[in-house]
């Protein structure tokens, strides 16, 4: 991989900010409650029965929920981009579940606190869910940073902040953390220990920082393992940064990742390590998503990031966009899985009497490769090059072509398979009435 220089901050300024920053998050901490219960919240929601006949606000569902307690947001907006939520969501209680509703669009949290989402008691999971942070404290957009925590089908930005922050042993899964102005991702242990964070089928951006940023202090040391995970930087930042701090070792491993710039950085007068290990499974071309400005993030055909993954039950069942997490021959680098549409449709069949043959038009969404078969017709196979309508030539043989013959008409049902070039097949019917042409008499 091509290296390249990271523009690094004061070490002082870093401590100052962060030892800040933990100050924050336990001075936001609320008591658990003594027994698990479901917290229900929506945007227009008020009150604190918090029930899914009276929903309350985000900030009363979350931050006063208490260990092992289950919040669910409703779909909507809370908060808007002119209008955000000022107020912090953040709770230290363990075994905490932040979840949207599955199979209904995410709910869109606009926040300006400083902790626009923060989980760090044990346990915890966060999913479902989208963030849009414009705070400007030395945090993350979402921070999930307890042992053992989870954070999966998520979407977090931050235009002033971090991406994403991630300490202990938490997980980032099949999301995205983007950032306009700070490190896509941030694993420091100035905040807490971090003895091992998973960073697993992300996509991590950032349009004016490191993508993945590790960094050890306070003789604490932090490694993170990345696979199957876009990291792309900006504005001169490396995509992979490592620092080892303060005595502390610092290590990346990366593995099926894409990325192509790194830098490690030793803190003088330490005897710490600062290394990126490379398995030699990873890739630099760039990745060809729709719109990753824009928070889209979706492949398009001919990425080199399709099936260039590490198939893993650990890689969760569905992308960020709720499709399977392996089309095709192997699971995608990146949040998003590949997922081209294999629905095709039959069109107009046309006979041939004199020759006793059918043609079956199909028409398919784009480029595949398209079988026709069945008993009694020979199998034909056929090359899509685009969109549009093919024709596949349906021919009987054998018993089939005996009977056609004897009585001028024999049916069969045409198996056809369409399947989408990096996608799964799909197989319809279609019965067609084969007729000969009828001999004439002198």
């Amino acid at each position: 991989m091509a290296t390249g220089a990271a523009p690094a901050s004061p070490r002082g300024r870093r401590l100052v900010g962060r030892v800040a920053l933990l100050g924050a998050v336990v001075f936001l901490a609320v008591p658990a409650s003594a027994l698990a219960s479901q917290r229900f919240a929506s945007p227009n929601g008020a009150g604190t029965a918090c029930s899914s006949a009276h929903p309350c606000r985000i900030t009363t569902a979350i931050n006063n929920a208490g260990a092992g307690d289950e919040v669910i947001l409703a779909p909507g907006n809370y908060g808007s981009p002119a209008s955000r939520i000022a107020t912090s969501l953040s709770n230290g209680s363990a075994n905490l579940n932040i979840h949207g509703v599955a199979g209904r669009p995410r709910p869109q949290i606009f926040s300006s606190g400083d902790f626009p989402l923060s989980v760090y008691g044990s346990g915890d999971i966060v999913r479902h869910i989208a963030i849009d942070g414009s705070g400007s404290a030395n945090s993350g957009s979402l921070n999930v940073i307890g042992n053992g925590d989870l954070a999966e089908d998520f979407v977090a930005y931050a235009s002033a902040q971090r991406g994403c922050q991630a300490n202990h042993t938490a997980t980032l899964r099949d999301g995205v953390c983007r950032s306009s102005s700070g490190a896509g991702v941030l694993c420091s242990t100035v905040l807490a220990p971090t003895p091992g964070v998973t960073l697993r089928n992300m996509t991590i951006l950032s349009s004016n920082g490191r993508a993945i940023d590790v960094e050890s202090a306070t003789s604490r040391p932090v490694t993170v393992t990345a696979i199957n995970t876009i990291a792309r930087g900006g504005g001169g930042a490396s995509d992979l940064y490592v620092l080892s701090g303060e005595n502390a070792n610092a290590t990346l491993n990366v593995s099926h990742d894409n990325f192509a710039t790194e830098s490690t950085e030793v803190q003088a007068s330490t005897s710490g390590q600062a290394t990126i290990a490379d398995d030699g499974t990873s890739q630099s071309a760039s990745p060809l998503l729709a719109s990753p400005a824009a928070g889209d993030v979706h492949e398009l055909f001919g990425s080199p990031t399709i099936n260039a993954g590490r198939t893993s039950p650990a890689n969760g069942a569905f992308d960020v966009y709720g499709n399977p997490r392996t089309v095709g021959t192997a699971t995608d680098i990146g949040a998003a899985e590949f997922n081209p549409s294999n629905a095709f449709s039959f069109g107009k069949v046309t006979l041939h009497r004199h020759k006793r043959t059918a043609t079956l038009a199909v028409k398919v969404p784009g480029r595949g490769t398209l079988v026709a078969f069945a008993k009694g017709i020979k199998r034909t196979q056929k090359t899509v090059a685009a969109r549009g309508s093919v024709k596949l030539p349906v021919i009987p043989k054998g018993k089939l072509a005996k009977r056609l013959k004897k009585n001028g008409k024999a049916s069969v049902t045409v198996k056809v398979t369409y399947t989408p070039t990096d996608g799964n097949p799909r197989t319809e019917h279609k019965k067609i009435t084969l007729e000969a042409a009828k001999s004439k008499r002198h």
